[in-house]
């Protein structure tokens, strides 16, 4: 039996979780999640997902805890690809170690 690809989102707005992994596990991938950078991390170092769906703002003040979290790990999770989006400018950005 072939192992689906697994997906970590990393995004700290529920809804957007909820949509996603609807998506996702409807296309048969394995879906994860977690609300903040260092739990999403976390999860990317046990679980080793094939990709990583990144939130770059989090929270009320909007800080970039998804940018600083992408730069200050890479090692943990080599070999994963992550695509990083922000709905504020509706930018996006896909990276691959």
């Amino acid at each position: 039996m072939e192992e689906k690809a697994k997906i970590l989102i990393i995004e700290d707005d529920q809804d957007v979780i909820a949509a996603m992994r609807v998506a996702l596990e409807a296309q048969q991938y394995q879906v994860d999640s977690a609300i903040e950078p260092e739990e999403g991390l976390s999860k990317a170092r046990q679980w080793r997902p094939n990709l990583v769906i990144l939130d770059v703002m989090f929270g009320r003040r909007q800080q970039a805890k998804g940018f600083e979290a992408a730069i200050s790990r890479r090692k943990p999770t080599a070999g994963t690809c992550r695509w990083m989006g922000s709905s504020k400018n509706r930018s996006s950005r896909r990276t691959c170690y």
